[in-house]
């Protein structure tokens, strides 16, 4: 499991989380704490978007963000997935399947994603939320049904 974070001219680094210690514990300990705490406040007027992972959704995850004052956008259930950074997974995980045949280890599977992660260009990050007033717009036109996105 991996995470990562986006904004207009700026990415987090990728986190790699431990293995087995993937709880939501674990996440506020690996990601909220030493990564997301940091570029969350380095931001003017920031809102956290995060989908209904159950990491984002436990207890202890929304105490955290309560105590620390983070703004969290609110994501319905079986919402049309409009955030941004899928888009980035989805080419993530297309060079992963590029990369199989010579994966031999969990390892070099982490290094490959960290290197595909480097290689996404903020002129890259910066366009598709470029897109996101379009992208809205054809979800609302489909009346929240599927769109070409």
């Amino acid at each position: 499991m991996v995470w990562g974070g986006i904004t207009y001219n700026r990415k987090t680094p990728l986190i790699q989380m431990e293995k087995g210690k993937r709880k939501a514990e674990d996440f506020v300990r690996q990601v909220y704490g030493p990564v997301l705490l940091g570029f969350y406040n380095s931001l003017e007027n920031p809102v956290l978007m995060e989908d209904n992972a159950p990491v984002h959704t436990a207890k202890i995850a929304e105490a955290w963000r309560k105590e620390k004052g983070l703004k969290k956008l609110s994501w319905p259930a079986q919402s049309p997935d409009l955030n941004p950074i899928e888009n980035l997974w989805f080419q993530i995980k297309s060079e992963l399947k590029i990369s199989e045949e010579r994966l031999g280890s969990m390892k070099e599977l982490g290094e490959v994603i960290e290197d595909v992660w480097q290689y996404i260009s903020i002129e890259k990050v910066n366009k598709l939320i470029d897109s996101m007033p379009r992208r809205i717009k054809e979800v609302i036109k489909a009346k929240g049904g599927p769109t070409r996105w």
